[in-house]
């Protein structure tokens, strides 16, 4: 007989999977080289359905590595529709894999995050500054030079009788003055690579959106551009301006979140050994038939029918589950 869990699991996966049409596939943690592998692995081989029903829960990671993943599904997914469902964070590097998705889907309280990408800081450890903090930079210096050559050349013309030529001129000597010691601080080769690392995420966006066809046309420039900070949050009201289709979760796709908490929760708070990955395909000729008990895509060769090795996760109190990790975002 099925514990509560697996009964829970299994109706509230085909009521949501089975509206769609969709292959259930389940991603918590950070973006790296091996969640990479594990899911497309998992992804190219329990591929049942003509669409796909992506629930994401990251902090972020290489924008690299999301790229790959999100190619992966719109490869798998070539002929169908991918919907991506966020409960809870989808932050940076995640955001641009939820780009894939044909229409979005958010929870109350679930949030996204700008695709500004994050740099290491020069001599120091394990600490990172967006990208556009020196383009930002640099255009606050262009205004406030421009501001204290215009106070200087007014304030001249206003309290003495010299011509406006002697003033201008007077006013750029004091403002180069001025501004001179703290541009020649900036290093030019240190903008030149902080720029082309902001293009990486601009040039993966452009790829993954125009699969996807769900972003409004401006929506990734705001993404990259509009924000002033990487952890600035973009609730479900902000994503439908960045966004052509985005919705609030059904009661079982909404039912089916909050079975998996437990296990986002785990994974995220950076305790557990690595990410969870599954790729679940919930089989409606089965009702019978007990849930089978495996990892996504280890099954010897034959396709899951439904895998719940995410029963672990939900029933243990410290969460000592056999799949979760998390660590800090790199972008």
């Amino acid at each position: 007989m099925e514990d509560t869990f697996q009964s829970d699991l299994k109706r509230l996966g085909k009521a949501a999977c089975g509206a769609l049409d969709a292959d259930l596939i389940f991603f918590a943690g950070p973006i790296g080289y091996d969640e990479n592998e594990r899911f497309c692995h998992a992804v190219r081989e329990n591929h049942g359905h003509k669409n796909a029903l992506l629930m994401i829960s990251t902090f972020g990671g290489s924008a690299d590595f999301a790229y790959q993943m999100a190619r992966c599904l719109l490869d798998v997914y070539c002929d169908g529709k991918i919907t991506v469902f966020v409960h809870t964070m989808c932050k940076s590097a995640g955001t641009l894999l939820a780009l894939a998705g044909y229409e979005l889907v958010m929870s109350a309280d679930s949030e996204l995050g700008p695709l500004d990408v994050q740099l290491r800081k020069p001599d120091e450890v394990d600490e990172r500054v967006s990208g556009l903090t020196s383009m930002q930079a640099l255009t606050t210096m262009r205004q406030e030079a421009y501001q204290s050559f215009e106070h200087f050349f007014l304030k001249i013309r206003q309290r003495t009788r010299i011509t406006t030529r002697t003033a201008a001129d007077i006013a750029a000597t004091l403002t180069v003055g001025l501004f001179s010691p703290i541009y020649g601080q900036i290093e030019p080769m240190r903008l030149g690579e902080n720029d082309r690392a902001m293009r990486i995420g601009e040039e993966y966006g452009k790829r993954i959106a125009e699969h996807g066809d769900n972003l409004r046309s401006e929506g990734l420039r705001s993404l990259l551009n509009l924000y002033p900070s990487h952890d600035f949050v973009i609730d479900r009201t902000e994503a439908e301006k960045l966004f052509q289709r985005v919705r609030e979760p059904s009661d079982s796709e909404l039912g089916l979140a909050k079975l998996l908490q437990n296990m986002v929760e785990y994974t995220l708070s950076g305790e557990a050994r690595e990410s969870a990955i599954y790729a679940l395909n919930f089989d409606e000729t089965e009702d019978d038939e007990d849930i089978d008990h495996a990892e996504a895509g280890h099954l010897n060769g034959e396709r899951a029918t439904v895998v719940s090795s995410l029963e672990s996760g939900s029933h243990e109190e410290n969460g000592r589950s056999g799949e979760a990790g998390s660590e800090d975002p790199a972008g």
